[in-house]
């Protein structure tokens, strides 16, 4: 069930391609709120729900592709995300309402989720100790330039086009990507390894993960509450 990556630049190029999603569907259409906010005759704070309830979304996937991980394996939850979070930025594109962009961005940012908490247990399941930490740098230098590029790249497709557009890109990257996963991926789970689905919530109950749990959401808001308004 599980296998040798076939070329590690590969591996951490297609892992690399998926870590860029979230940031991108974040930051990529930053420049967008106001005229969303514009063509749907709302204030600029209810445009600005579609950020929270995207990060809404990619909280609660977190508590659910990790256990998912583990019992079904890593590549089909990849492989599912990716194909829902591409559905989801076609939905976005088509939103017809407000309403229902703030919807459908929830479950953008919940199928978001996928790629990143499985990324991790990916590359740890691929390389050993010593390697892992210099591959996973890698990707985490992906992660930190894609919000810098974004907002340009997602400015440009402003000027050309419109922000329809910017949901179909991140559609057509997410199959791309998927296709990468399919035919370059092998499935890195060792049969010995595979458990049955335990529900997050109960990790609580551990004290060393509730305390570095706790860590992120005091350190996270303030960082994501200036992104809207940076934009504007």
């Amino acid at each position: 069930m599980t296998s040798r990556p076939r070329s590690s630049l590969s591996i951490v190029f297609i892992l690399g391609l998926l870590a860029m999603l979230m940031p991108l569907s974040i930051d990529m259409y930053l420049p967008a709120l106001p005229v969303i906010s514009a063509q749907f005759g709302v204030p600029a704070g209810s445009a600005q729900m579609t950020l929270s309830t995207y990060i809404l979304g990619f909280a609660v996937g977190q508590l659910l592709y990790g256990p998912m991980a583990d019992s079904l394996g890593r590549k089909p939850v990849i492989l599912g995300g990716t194909l829902i979070f591409a559905t989801a930025a076609a939905a976005c594109a088509l939103a017809p309402t407000i309403d229902y962009l703030i919807v459908t961005r929830f479950f953008h940012g919940l199928a978001a989720a996928a790629a990143s908490v499985v990324i991790n247990a990916l590359m740890r399941d691929i390389y050993p100790k010593e390697e892992f930490s210099r591959m996973m740098s890698f990707v985490m230098l992906v992660t930190t330039i894609a919000p810098l590029v974004a907002p340009i790249v997602g400015g440009a497709v402003l000027v050309w086009f419109s922000w329809h557009a910017i949901f179909w890109i991140l559609a057509v990257a997410a199959l791309l990507a998927s296709a990468m996963v399919y035919f370059f991926i092998d499935e890195t789970l060792p049969l010995k390894s595979v458990s049955r689905f335990i529900y997050a919530p109960r990790l609580a109950t551990l004290p060393r993960c509730s305390a570095t749990s706790a860590c992120f959401p005091i350190c996270s808001p303030a960082a994501l509450a200036l992104r809207p308004c940076s934009r504007f």
